[in-house]
């Protein structure tokens, strides 16, 4: 599934069965809807398994490392795109 960005995305369709992804820029993982609970930066070129980094399954909403409700700090940019598996 390709997805693109620009503030926050709910993924309702595949909900929770995100285990990796390829992502061309910085993207945020959020564990529930509307880019709240946990979250997980993610800088290109993606992760192959998700699982060693305590997030298998579990993401539900994406944005770019700039969007969503985290505290600022990161040093990513926005993104225009990220393809989950």
């Amino acid at each position: 599934m390709h997805l693109p960005l620009g503030g926050c995305r709910n993924i309702l369709d595949i909900n929770d069965q995100v285990s990796s992804l390829r992502t061309d820029y910085c993207i945020r993982l959020w564990e529930h809807i509307d880019c709240g609970g946990r979250s997980m930066d993610i800088p290109p070129p993606g992760v192959v398994d998700l699982g060693p980094r305590g997030f298998n399954d579990i993401t539900t909403s994406v944005s770019d490392c700039s969007s969503g409700n985290a505290g600022s700090g990161s040093n990513c940019g926005p993104g225009n795109g990220i393809t989950l598996i």
